[in-house]
């Protein structure tokens, strides 16, 4: 069976898509790799980059599920969330308290703005990810998205700066 969340349903894993075709596609060659545990164990979706027109071909090799709603009414559907090392979508998940894993291709500059958080799992290869996938931790609390961001709905840094220029 199944894992299942702590409200009873079966977990849900999303695959972030990349705008770079080729890291889709080895990003489908990692999950095509451990498909059988994965598939196992979780009900598997894919978000396609809005610029990526080609979401088919992730289909084509896996059994995933596509969908195409905004981000910002996925934060709290999902329990594990894999992105590539070049989308900032991963901040998002992180603060929402989701377990995230960042895939990234050792032979590419990592551009992910998570690099020095300590409880991101970071993969690079099939056999990191399965090791990830069959640890079966849960994500112990959400963050402060004020840890990350500055959120001042009076924007009062950017009045400042424009006053400075403008």
């Amino acid at each position: 069976p199944k894992k299942r969340n702590l409200n009873n349903k079966v977990k849900k894993f999303l695959i972030i898509g990349d705008f770079v075709e080729k890291t889709n596609i080895e990003i489908i060659k990692l999950i095509n790799f451990s498909k059988e545990i994965l598939l196992n164990k979780f009900d598997v979706f894919f978000k396609p980059h809005p610029a990526y027109l080609f979401e088919n071909n992730f289909n084509k090799f896996l059994n995933v599920i596509i969908i195409d709603k905004p981000i910002k009414n996925l934060i709290d559907e999902f329990d594990i969330i894999l992105c590539s090392h070049a989308t900032s979508t991963i901040v998002d998940f992180y603060y929402s308290g989701s377990q995230v894993i960042l895939y990234k291709n050792i032979n590419h500059i990592n551009y992910s703005c998570v690099n020095d958080f300590k409880d991101i799992n970071i993969v690079s290869n099939y056999k990191q990810f399965i090791k990830i996938i069959n640890e079966n931790y849960i994500h112990s609390n959400k963050k402060n998205p004020r840890d990350f961001f500055y959120l001042d709905n009076k924007y009062s840094k950017l009045n400042k700066i424009l006053d400075n220029y403008c």
